[in-house]
């Protein structure tokens, strides 16, 4: 009987042990989580900024044609995507700017590049009208 008994006390605590190196894998991840989330929400921020200086500039004339790709990269931070226009006369790729987290009825921006990678022209879209330059 002190066999059984000692059997299911080894048996319990293996199994104690093994939930709280469960629990502290799950605390773990849970802890990632949480680090990758404030790092995506300082991605987004960033974004959010660098979109408002990018409409702010082309509303107060800043933005320059003949900007290299990189120069616009560098201030502005990379485009949602960017899309091949060989069919478009001279604006071989279009970029397209926008807040990071809306899809629909929002501000965008699309800069469009001539095939030297220079800003050829862009297109500033509000859900209700469009500004063109």
């Amino acid at each position: 009987m002190d066999k059984y008994l000692l059997a299911a006390a080894v048996l319990f605590l293996a199994l104690a042990g093994c939930a709280v190196v469960d629990q502290n894998d799950q605390i773990t991840a849970l802890e990632k989580y949480d680090e990758s989330k404030a790092e995506i929400a300082k991605y987004v921020k960033k974004q959010e900024e660098n979109f408002n200086r990018l409409k702010d500039d082309i509303k107060n004339g800043l933005l320059q044609k003949g900007s290299s790709e990189g120069e616009i990269v560098f201030n502005y931070g990379d485009p949602v995507f960017c899309k091949d226009a060989a069919l478009q006369g001279a604006v071989k790729k279009s970029c397209l700017y926008r807040y990071p987290t809306k899809y629909f009825d929002t501000n965008k921006v699309y800069l469009n590049f001539d095939e030297n990678d220079k800003l050829y022209s862009w297109e500033f879209v509000t859900a209700s009208k469009i500004d063109r330059e």
